[in-house]
């Protein structure tokens, strides 16, 4: 996925992160799930970070 668009998904519930995964996978983006404003905030800030699981 060197050219889909990276998408962050911040959701505190894993069944509703899971849902969100799918559904942006579905259309081509790249999800990348946190589970936190803090954790949202630091994936953001730091780009060389790798996108953590729901």
């Amino acid at each position: 996925m060197g050219n889909a668009v990276r998408v962050l998904d911040v959701e505190d519930e894993a069944l509703i992160c899971s849902f969100i995964e799918d559904a942006l996978l579905d259309r081509g983006f790249q999800a990348c799930p946190v589970s936190s404003g803090e954790a949202a905030l630091s994936t953001f800030c730091d780009r060389r970070k790798g996108c953590p699981p729901c």
